[in-house]
């Protein structure tokens, strides 16, 4: 058991790494705005993906927030 904690701990701070990396790349090529946006908006992904393969149930609230979430995201990409 231990070996194995060791093993994702080390997997998740690899990417914990790698993620903040190519979050300061982005700051220097994208409008700061824009990438802060999109990088504080990583609990859609972690939610979405827990919605669709470990079948988490979401009330209707968080539903209209995931909604809200994805559009928002969508229509900033728009902004100049």
């Amino acid at each position: 058991m231990k070996l194995k904690s060791i093993y994702f701990g080390s997997i998740a701070g690899i990417c914990s790494g790698a993620g903040l990396y190519l979050y300061s790349q982005a700051l220097i090529i994208g409008p700061a705005s824009l990438v802060a946006l999109i990088f504080s908006s990583r609990i859609f992904v972690i939610v979405f993906f827990s919605y669709l393969l470990h079948n988490e149930r979401l009330s209707f609230f968080q539903k209209c927030s995931l909604a809200t979430i994805t559009l928002g995201i969508s229509l900033a990409g728009f902004v100049k």
